[in-house]
Order: C-alpha cells, then sequence, then structure tokens
C-alpha cells in the first residue's frame, strides 16, 4: 500500500528507481489531435504491468471521494450506471463522473460519448474535478501523484470537441516529464515503483461529466451516455499507458467501457436498457466485463491478431534530413511511388550567398511499417539559420490534384483517392521547431504506409516506396552573414520535450514510438566552403536496438484479447 509523506519529508527523500523521460503535448493518432505524445527510455523493458482498463460512467457519485487533508487517496465506491432524474424544469445540469479501474502507468486518457442531443446532452468534462486543501492545485487521477521536485500535482493538457451532433470528444494528460512513478495505477502494483504520496485501491476518479437534460428526455426511462468504441464515431476511447518502449494507447472495447443512463421525469425510474452497452443499437459484447476492482491476472495466450512480420534486428524507423533531394521522387502518372535516392546530410553551397536566403531538404523516413502519423523536433541556431517550414504534402497528384506526402501515399478504395491530412506545427519558439501530422478518417493497414513493402505480400497494392517515403518538404531560412560558415547545422532531435516520433498502427491500437538518436539524422549546409558534416549518433552510444522491438512485443503480449 502507498503511505504519504509530507512536503518536508518529500524534500528529504531519494525517490529511488525513477526513469526520466520525455513528455508529448502534441501527438497524432486518429486524425484529430490528442493531449497525449509518447516517451522512449532507451533501456531493454520487462513488462511490469498487465494491462485490463475499463472506463466506465457513474451516473450516481456517492460513494466517490478524494481525501487530500493528510493523504492523496481516491475512492470509487459501487459504480451506478442509472440515475433516476425526477426534475421536470428543462433544460437542466447534471453531472456524472468517469472512472477508470485495473491500469498501471497511466499517461492520458479519451473519451468519446455519444449522445442523443434532443434528450441528454454533454457539455463539458472537467479533468480536474477536485482541489487540493494544501496546494489548492486541482487535481484529477490523472495528476494524483504528488511530484517530489515540486511538491505539488502535475499540470494537465486537454483538448475537447462539444460542437458535433449527437457526440463529444475529450482527452487529457500531465505535463511534464513522464515517469512509471508520476503515472497513477489503480489498483496500486505490488510492488511500488518509488512513489508513495497517493492511493487509488477502488479505482480513479478520471473527470466530472457535465450534461444537459433536455425536454426530449422527459418520460423517457433511458436516456442514454454511450462511451463509444469507434463505431459509429473516430476516433474512440482510449488510455495511453506509459511503457519502456514508449507511450501505449490502447482503445477500448464495449467490453471494457461502462454506459450511462438516465431516467427523466416525475415518477420515472431510469432502467438500463436491452441495448446495453452499445445504445441506440448493437448488442452485448461476447465475453462480459471484468470485475473491476479485481487485480488482473497474465494471460501470456493473450497475444492479439499479428498485424505484420516485424523489420529484423536494426530495421527500426529512421527519420533523417536529405540537404540534397536529387534522386528523390514521386511518380503519380500511372502509379503511386515514391523514390528516395542516396541520403545527403551536408549540402555545400558554391559560390555561397551572404544574404538571408531559403533552402529546401526533404524529410527521409525508412524502415517503417503501418505509419499512421509523425512527429519532428528540430533544433537550430537562429542567428544562424532556421526551420521557417514543414510541408508534409509536397507533391501533387497529377490525376486526382491531390496534394500528397508519404503518409497519404496509398489510394483510398472508397473515395478512389488519396486521405486528407491534418497536424499542427509550432515555430514561434527560440531556437527549435515542431511539427506533427497524421491522416484523416478511418486507421486501417492497407491505408498506412509502409517502406519497404511487406513481404511476402503487400497489404495495398496502390503504392509502392521501396527506398523510403519523403514525408515533408522542410524549408530553412539561412540568414544573412553565413558566407564561410562550414556546418550550419540542422539537427533533428529527440529534446527539449516533445521529441521526434512515429505513430505506428497495431492490432491493439496506436503505438507512438519515439526516435533515439541514431535514429535521428542531422543536416548542414557548407556557405561558400565546402560543407563539413558534424557528428551523428550512432548505435553503438546506445542501447540495442532490439531493446525497441521488445518493448512493444513484450507489452502487448500482456494484453487482454479484445483490446
Amino acid at each position: 500500500m502507498f503511505t504519504f509523506f509530507s512536503a518536508a519529508s518529500l524534500r528529504r527523500k531519494n525517490w529511488s528507481g525513477r526513469m526520466r523521460l520525455t513528455v508529448a503535448t502534441l501527438g497524432f493518432a486518429t486524425g484529430v489531435i490528442t493531449a497525449v505524445g509518447m516517451a522512449l527510455i532507451p533501456a531493454t523493458f520487462i513488462s511490469r504491468a498487465v494491462q485490463n482498463p475499463v472506463m466506465s460512467l457513474d451516473m450516481v457519485t456517492t460513494g466517490n471521494t478524494y481525501d487530500g487533508t493528510a493523504t492523496q487517496t481516491m475512492s470509487v465506491g459501487t459504480i451506478d450506471k442509472c440515475v433516476s432524474d425526477p426534475s421536470t424544469v428543462f433544460p437542466h445540469t447534471r453531472t456524472a463522473q468517469l472512472i477508470i479501474q485495473n491500469v498501471e502507468d497511466l499517461v492520458g486518457a479519451q473519451a468519446r460519448i455519444n449522445h442523443e442531443d434532443t434528450q441528454v446532452e454533454v457539455t463539458n468534462l472537467i479533468w480536474s474535478p477536485f482541489t487540493d486543501p494544501n496546494t489548492l492545485a486541482p487535481v484529477g487521477f490523472l495528476n494524483l501523484p504528488v511530484d517530489p521536485l515540486a511538491l505539488d500535482h502535475r499540470s494537465t493538457t486537454a483538448a475537447s470537441d462539444f460542437t458535433q451532433p449527437n457526440t463529444s470528444l475529450a482527452s487529457a494528460s500531465y505535463l511534464g516529464d513522464q515517469q512509471f512513478g508520476i503515472s497513477p495505477d489503480t489498483p496500486p502494483k505490488a510492488a511500488s515503483d518509488g512513489n508513495t504520496s497517493y492511493s487509488a485501491p477502488s479505482g480513479g476518479i478520471l473527470a466530472t461529466v457535465v450534461m444537459s437534460v433536455k425536454a426530449g428526455a422527459n418520460g423517457n426511462t433511458s436516456n442514454f451516455l454511450n462511451l463509444d468504441d469507434g463505431v459509429p464515431n473516430l476516433p474512440q476511447s482510449s488510455v495511453d499507458i506509459l511503457t519502456g518502449a514508449g507511450i501505449f494507447k490502447v482503445n477500448l472495447d464495449n467490453a471494457h467501457m461502462g454506459d450511462g443512463y438516465v431516467g427523466s421525469g416525475t415518477g420515472v425510474n431510469c432502467v438500463v436498457p436491452a441495448c446495453d452497452p452499445d445504445c441506440p443499437g448493437g448488442a452485448p459484447p461476447t465475453t462480459p466485463p471484468p470485475t473491476p476492482t479485481a487485480t488482473p491476472t497474465p494471460c501470456l495466450a493473450c497475444t492479439p491478431t499479428p498485424t505484420s512480420t516485424p523489420p529484423p534486428k536494426g530495421s527500426f524507423p529512421s527519420v533523417r534530413l536529405d540537404m540534397v533531394t536529387t534522386g528523390n521522387t514521386y511518380d503519380g502518372t500511372t502509379t503511386q511511388t515514391m523514390t528516395v535516392g542516396t541520403i545527403d546530410n551536408c549540402l555545400t553551397e558554391m559560390p555561397g550567398n551572404n544574404a538571408a536566403h531559403n533552402v529546401q531538404a526533404h524529410l527521409i523516413l525508412q524502415n517503417v511499417e503501418d505509419l499512421a502519423g509523425a512527429q519532428v523536433r528540430i533544433n537550430h541556431a537562429d542567428a544562424r539559420l532556421e526551420v521557417t517550414n514543414i510541408l508534409w504534402t509536397p507533391f501533387s497528384d497529377p490525376n486526382t490534384l491531390a496534394p500528397v506526402g508519404f503518409l497519404n501515399l496509398p489510394i483510398d478504395p472508397v473515395n478512389l483517392d488519396h486521405r486528407a491530412l491534418t497536424g499542427a506545427s509550432d515555430f514561434s519558439q527560440p531556437n527549435t521547431s515542431l511539427a506533427a501530422q497524421s491522416y484523416l478518417g478511418d486507421q486501417n493497414f492497407a491505408i498506412s504506409p509502409d517502406t519497404p513493402p511487406k513481404s511476402p505480400t503487400p497489404d495495398d497494392n496502390s503504392y509502392s516506396a521501396p527506398t523510403g517515403g519523403i514525408l515533408a518538404t522542410v524549408v530553412i531560412n539561412v540568414k544573412a552573414g553565413q558566407l564561410g560558415q562550414p556546418s550550419l547545422a540542422i539537427d533533428l532531435d529527440h529534446d527539449p520535450p516533445p521529441g521526434s516520433s512515429v505513430d505506428i498502427l497495431t492490432g491493439a491500437g496506436i503505438f507512438k514510438m519515439n526516435l533515439q538518436g541514431f535514429q535521428l539524422g542531422d543536416g548542414f549546409i557548407g556557405n561558400g566552403v565546402a560543407c563539413v558534416a558534424g557528428p551523428q549518433d550512432e548505435v553503438e552510444t546506445d542501447k540495442p536496438v532490439a531493446s525497441l522491438r521488445q518493448g512493444l512485443v513484450s507489452f502487448t503480449e500482456n494484453l487482454p484479447v479484445q483490446l
């Protein structure tokens, strides 16, 4: 069990076993901005957690408590699917709580809730519904642990969309570097990971759900709030879990979610309808939901359906800057083909240019399967040069005129065109740039590009990228007065967080993999003199490549079959 340490004792306590990781506040996995990114530590991962997360709506919050006076404790009582609401004043506001159980090392969460807007509509999710009485910090389960350095709860970051008819979407994660000790567990781990500042033995209160009960609900016994599994609305409800190989996004199915219902009106008793857990239509899952408070049991046979043959050792994704783009081509006339030639990390500008001017490079991705999104962190000395833009679709399909990059190179068999992309970028910070992108629409293996093609049988023949994919064009502004500089550096990096990463589609969801130094290739410019490349991180200076794949395999082997 956990014991609470006071602020004074935390100052004296050495938090043993702490693993410092990187945080991401930009992440793209499903075509919308998610609040959570990913992290990677260069160490072999031994699976410690057996994940079986269950997310539920508790419509009667009596029995759910947070105590921050002498301890940081959350308690979840009986979870009630149904609430009878006798009010006949419409519209009026009700609240429920979003509960998470049976999860370890939680970094973030996302809730997709469907509803009938004329009856009951979700208008807000409050991810920090409590206040620490000592520090006055807002608190929810995501930031329940106390950070031993700040002696307070972490802040959270969130995004939401309540504008779409009959559905709501919200996600959140904690801010700062990601660590096992600061990523909450419920119930507690058998062997503590070092942070004994909190306890949530029976579940965590993720958020307060605010709903508006409308006149159309009056007299109905089962006005529904449906936690969605992606049918019919994507992106679906999910949790982000910290592993030794990064952040793993677990998409939740109906067997691992609990919906809520409101019986509205005088004398109307709430009834859980026959369509539960997939109202307004659907059937119960083939396997019952697990007991919420039971400690999960390892299931070595419960391995997700294989999606592709893992690349051989030494073939993990790499992102590199190609400063001389000759030899990189896109052919969309009769085929959808990308070809990457020799990757040159050094560009010599002759005779040189002492005025401010732009240079373009290509961002090249190699050795990846089932790519759903990518993120790049590029550092630079602004006084000498800076990245001013990243163009994720640098080409145009000559037949459909659609903008094209490697992320949307495959042709969608339904609309017979390339998928659109969505993303975000930040070029406002000094000496660093950040950009991320993903394709829009439902995620499947065929629409998620591979390079080189899967062997022996590709899962989509509409495209080919045998030697690599051109992710984007990078626009670099070389500042005035740089003539004679041999090594103007553009540094693809994993720091400051969030760093460079790729999002991989797996049979159990999106796996966001942070890229280590040896997987990133920097670029250099010699202005008026021969370019001299600076040092690059090599495999030998980092941990073995095999540890990255082992981290993913070890983690997914312990996921429930249905996730």
